[in-house]
């Protein structure tokens, strides 16, 4: 299980708007908030983070990814108030490596 810190080009929980942290199964990546029981696909293979983990981590992360709602995640609107403006400016360049600036995809909790 990873937890990136402000995940912009992943989106967020639909109801408190907030990342989360994400699971893998295999390499299909699912962001999850644990709080509203969601999560939302977050691709396949773009994190190497898979590759430390085992059979029977996936196994786990997809009985838990199961008693989630899939659902479409947030995404904030430019201009958007409650976005701050470190945020606010990597948002505007569309640019997924700032985006994804200072966040540790490979880190375990």
């Amino acid at each position: 299980m990873s937890s990136p810190s402000s995940v912009v080009g992943f989106g967020g929980c639909p109801v408190c708007r907030k990342s989360g942290h994400y699971l893998n199964v295999f390499k299909d990546i699912w962001f999850v908030c644990d709080e509203h029981k969601k999560r939302w696909s977050g691709g396949y293979g773009l994190f190497s983070s898979w590759q430390n983990e085992t059979e029977d981590d996936w196994e786990r992360n997809e009985k838990l990814l199961m008693t989630y709602d899939e659902c479409k995640p947030f995404y904030p609107e430019l201009g958007d108030p409650s976005l701050d403006d470190e945020l606010a400016a990597k948002l505007e360049s569309r640019n997924l490596e700032d985006a994804m600036e200072g966040v540790d995809f490979d880190s375990v909790d």
